[in-house]
């Protein structure tokens, strides 16, 4: 492992025989992803959410043409030239005497330049205000809706970072409820919420095409309640012991503390707050009335795929 570390940094090459075969696979998963509906509706949302910015293009067939197998060495080099600012995670059940003369070996030797790079907005936004997509893809009757809301967010205040997620939780139990099981009109509800800069609500339920209003008009319904009402402590508690249940398994496993640790430090977050789970433990309907506020109804993006339009069928 140590050995290949060391070889990705300091022996690259070029392998126009591995090339010419990756290529291949790129275009006929460009070929496959263009012949599914889904794929213009994930795309659509893809775009628009980031204002049609260059770095969120789809792939495409135009793309493809753009692969340049030199340019593509040259920008690895240049990235890999400095490791002096790479930081490097080891996770598992290791003795740590016997790992530091690999670590002196192949990590401390790498190439360091100093360079002291940062990270730098690419200005890739979501668009402001209330936007409506629709596609129409496909010929099986069915819909699907995806309402994305975002807004400013203090990252830092570990409590608000770690309700937003847990109210999310806690309003997917309630959408269930409504949507599947008492309006009858979906097979899955989805709310996930990304507590970065800005925090993204992400709805996602499929249903009869003649019902995507009515059911929309349910879900909005069901934010105006969050606000105000909020949420009964059966599903406050449904949530802590999903959680409860879910950390007792994560805490054995290797993945999970490589992207805790990952993400402790890419977001300079104390790492001792990884073992406290208070905020979990005591969550309560008034952390959801206090979170709710994040849905601002007045800025979001709304997805909608149909099936595709056909035009009547004439007489012969």
């Amino acid at each position: 492992m140590f050995q290949l570390i060391h070889g990705y940094f300091t022996a690259t090459r070029t392998d126009s025989v591995a090339y010419a075969s990756f290529r291949k696979r790129l275009e006929a998963m460009v070929e496959n992803r263009n012949s599914r509906p889904e794929t213009a509706y994930g795309d659509t949302i893809q775009v628009t959410m980031a204002q049609h910015h260059p770095r969120a293009r789809p792939w495409s067939e135009s793309m493809l043409q753009e692969l340049d197998l030199q340019k593509s060495m040259e920008v690895f080099r240049e990235r890999f030239a400095d490791a002096a600012d790479f930081t490097f995670f080891l996770v598992g059940n290791m003795d740590l005497e016997e790992m530091a003369p690999l670590v002196e070996r192949y990590l401390a030797s790498l190439p360091a330049l100093d360079r002291g790079e940062t990270w730098r907005d690419i200005g890739m936004n979501p668009p402001a205000g209330v936007v409506t997509r629709t596609v129409r893809r496909g010929l099986e009757p069915k819909a699907s809706t995806r309402i994305i809301f975002s807004g400013p967010f203090d990252f830092d205040n570990r409590l608000d970072r770690l309700q937003i997620g847990l109210m999310a939780e806690a309003f997917q139990i309630k959408l269930r409820e409504v949507l599947r099981e008492d309006l009858g009109g979906t097979y899955g509800v989805g709310v996930g919420a990304r507590p970065a800069k800005f925090p993204t609500g992400n709805y996602s339920f499929g249903c009869d095409p003649e019902r995507v209003e009515e059911l929309t008009a349910a879900v909005f319904e069901q934010i105006d309640s969050l606000q105000t009402v909020g949420l009964d402590s059966s599903s406050t508690g449904k949530v802590r012991e999903i959680r409860r249940r879910e950390r007792e398994v994560n805490l054995k496993e290797n993945g999970w503390w490589l992207s805790l640790l990952e993400w402790v430090d890419k977001n300079q977050v104390e790492p001792l707050l990884i073992l406290d789970n208070t905020v979990a433990e005591n969550f309560s309907p008034a952390d959801v009335l206090r979170a709710a506020r994040w849905f601002d109804t007045t800025n979001y993006a709304r997805f909608v795929m149909l099936p595709a339009e056909h035009p009547p069928a004439t007489e012969p």
